[in-house]
């Protein structure tokens, strides 16, 4: 059955926000447009009662579609679309037990936002991102889209700042597509 809950007031609304679902049950839900059409950088879980609002992070942390990933330690990982990708720390017991944001690691590749890139988690811990816009650097210079392949490795979060590693480019560069992971793997 549908139940009807404490609705988002006071969050500037959400136009096509980016949910999570973790392992104790609860969603965690970023991003997405406001009433006036800015991202909105709140981030909020969702208990299946209440919501809870999350330090905010830093400015510039999130985009529109964020691309995020639950690695094996339980931590959020955002992929994109920003040159920094970034980890929010669930278990960290701080700011009330809401968790703490990573400073980020850089990604070699992205020289600006790589808006409609496709990524996906093609292994447990172990995902892709491919290809995309290559965003703007200013307003007067539009970067054109990448044949850029990346991966990361969300098993290695543990030990140490995570790292962006290049991959053979695709060979056409492309703006808005999308990559699915196969029932074998592929």
């Amino acid at each position: 059955t549908w139940t009807p809950m404490q609705g988002l007031k006071g969050t500037g609304g959400r136009w096509y926000p980016s949910p999570i679902p973790r392992p104790d049950g609860s969603v965690l839900v970023v991003s997405g447009a406001t009433n006036n059409f800015d991202n909105n950088l709140a981030a909020l879980i969702c208990n299946g009662k209440e919501w809870s609002t999350l330090p905010p992070p830093e400015a510039g942390v999130f985009t529109l579609y964020p691309r995020l990933y639950l690695a094996p330690n339980n931590q959020v990982f955002s992929a994109g679309t920003l040159r920094i990708s970034r980890t929010l720390d669930l278990n960290h017991a701080v700011n009330n037990g809401l968790g703490q944001w990573s400073e980020g690691t850089k990604s070699p590749a992205r020289e600006a936002q790589f808006d409609y890139a496709a990524s996906a988690m093609y292994r447990p811990g172990k995902v892709i991102y491919v290809s995309g816009g290559g965003g703007f650097a200013s307003q007067d210079d539009k970067l054109p889209p990448t044949q850029t392949t990346q991966l990361i490795d969300l098993n290695d979060i543990t030990k140490g700042p995570l790292k962006w590693d290049r991959a053979r480019e695709i060979i056409t560069p492309r703006r808005h597509h999308f990559a699915t992971v196969l029932p074998d793997g592929t």
